[in-house]
């Protein structure tokens, strides 16, 4: 199981829609809207690090109110 936390800036006035878009995307298990540099942060699990680079680059990325990424990928000591 690979988690992951993608930090997403998406066009101003957008916020709800894309939380709404991305609460729709079977891998993510929690979406938030947040203040700061960032305007959503979504925790996400996949199976692999291969379905993560899919579920970022197919669905995330291609939001069209979407600015900008980051993702953080977790792991457990």
């Amino acid at each position: 199981m690979t988690k992951a936390f993608i930090l997403l800036t998406v066009k101003p006035g957008s916020e709800e829609k894309v939380v709404k878009t991305m609460r729709n995307i079977l891998a993510v298990k929690a979406v938030y809207k947040v203040y700061g540099p960032y305007d959503i942060i979504a925790e996400v699990e996949t199976k692999d690090v291969s379905d993560l680079k899919e579920v970022v680059e197919e669905k995330v990325r291609k939001i069209p109110e979407n600015r900008s990424t980051l993702t953080i990928v977790a792991f457990e000591k």
